[in-house]
């Protein structure tokens, strides 16, 4: 017997005891029976009766019921000693995007300009990764990272929409420094394989040296993949170089592709490739589940193998005895579904979260913290910030679901809460320095609405 195994409901074993005695009280009566009967039939007639003529036979249904009935009780008792898959499938390659903030990259020959179109590649490649950990690098004439790599891709999007070609300085492009630089944060998490995705409209005002780096980072493990943004160029900028970007792409042993306006240049210069097998799985938001399988329903095979027997005459009864306790067992609060029968609420959860139906995995879950992860995958934020709030330690994941709900001072006091605990968590404090910083931006706006109203109102 494997030494994991244990039992997920143990508390039905308890209705071994009712078994026991009531299968010790028909045995007893039987023989009883035969008894009663040979005191009042002789010995010649009495051989000639079903009563006696079967003393041994007549045992059997007891043996039988107490068998089913011990198959049945143990199958609702959830015997186990192996774990389910897990939610979700194997660790994708961790991927730099690498943005170029060049003014060139304010030209409007894409709608509505090149880095408008190119942020929002960036978003969809923030939902491709479904979980996979990402990092941000924007370049002109120096690589600034402004996100380091990780699991909270949703976080990173919310700081798309402030990127602009005016916040880098006029230089030269160097793109072969931002290609260092996405080598740099793939080699300190300690990946040794990964991805760059470049999305620029040139290789940089030195393509050789580009290429060199390219070439130094396909050598250390991770390909560098392109994608050209802009077409003939426009409000006085060069035109795609798209010959220089695809020679990029050869140096750094990936894949080069022009901007489409679906997922095909992602298929081409992003396809979804998973890191070593020997990584474990994770999910979209780093959950992961430990949900034992459960082998109830493989005893009940034992019950089944009994029911062409209850057409023998008189079985029948017991048959339908030895099933009661599967057929009386309580259900889910949601009964009436195939599911119901075999799955507990916390695996029909699982079930469904790995389908990505996370509503219905909420709706299942018992499990506080899986419920509220699944109120977050499902956009619920509102509903898992009170649902982290109520799990302790659940500081981090109550800090994101409050700023994807907009309430960015309390969430700044989550990822607070969480910097006490732990002071090293990195995460945490990027994501609270992050959220502090919108919130410094929005009363910066305030401020100097409030200055040129006041203006306005001294002019006139």
């Amino acid at each position: 017997m494997p030494a994991s195994f244990h039992f997920l409901r143990p508390e039905w074993l308890l209705a071994l005891l009712p078994a026991a005695v009531l299968a010790a009280l028909l045995w007893r009566r039987l023989r009883q029976g035969s008894n009663d009967w040979s005191r009042v039939v002789d010995p010649h007639l009495l051989v000639h009766l079903a009563a006696s003529g079967g003393r041994q036979t007549g045992r059997w249904p007891i043996l039988l019921l107490l068998a089913g009935w011990v198959a049945a009780i143990v199958a609702m008792a959830g015997p186990t000693w192996e774990k389910l898959p897990q939610p979700a499938g194997g660790r994708l390659e961790p991927v730099v995007v690498v943005l170029s903030l060049t003014r060139s990259m304010g030209a409007s020959d894409a709608s509505p300009t090149r880095l408008a179109a190119a942020r929002y590649k960036v978003a969809d490649v923030l939902a491709r990764m479904r979980g996979g950990e990402v990092a941000l690098v924007v370049f002109a004439d120096i690589p600034f990272t402004a996100a380091p790599l990780t699991q909270d891709a949703r976080v990173v999007g919310q700081m798309l929409p402030d990127l602009a070609t005016n916040l880098m300085r006029g230089g030269p492009a160097r793109t072969d420094l931002a290609i260092e630089k996405g080598v740099e944060l793939l080699k300190g998490t300690g990946a040794s394989t990964g991805r760059i995705l470049l999305l620029a409209d040139g290789p940089g005002d030195d393509p050789a040296k580009a290429q060199a780096a390219a070439r130094a980072a396909a050598a250390a493990g991770f390909k560098v993949n392109v994608i050209g943004v802009g077409a003939s160029g426009g409000d006085g900028a060069a035109p795609l170089d798209a010959a220089g970007l695809s020679a990029l792409a050869v140096a750094g042993r990936g894949a080069f592709s022009r901007l489409t306006a679906d997922d095909s240049d992602l298929e081409s210069a992003l396809p979804l490739t998973s890191a070593s097998a020997a990584a474990p799985p994770v999910d979209q938001d780093g959950f992961t589940a430990d949900v034992w399988a459960d082998m109830g329903p493989f005893v009940l095979l034992i019950g089944l193998l009994l029911a062409p027997l209850a057409f023998r005459r008189g079985w029948i009864a017991v048959l339908l005895i030895a099933a009661a306790p599967s057929l009386l067992a309580p259900r889910p609060a949601a009964a009436g579904t195939w599911d119901d029968l075999w799955w507990r609420p916390d695996q029909q959860g699982a079930s469904a979260f790995s389908a990505g139906d996370y509503p219905t995995a909420a709706q299942r879950f018992e499990d506080p913290a899986w419920r509220a992860a699944s109120l977050y995958k499902a956009g619920e934020h509102a509903g898992a910030a009170e649902a982290f709030g109520r799990i302790p330690g659940a500081d981090y994941n109550r800090g994101n679901a409050l700023a994807r709900s907009d309430r960015l001072e309390e969430a700044v006091a989550a990822y607070d809460a969480a910097l006490k605990v732990d002071p090293a968590d990195a995460d945490a404090r990027f994501n609270r320095d992050l959220v502090q910083g919108i919130l410094d931006a929005r009363k910066k706006k305030e401020d100097e609405k409030k200055d040129d109203q006041k203006k306005d109102k001294g002019n006139s």
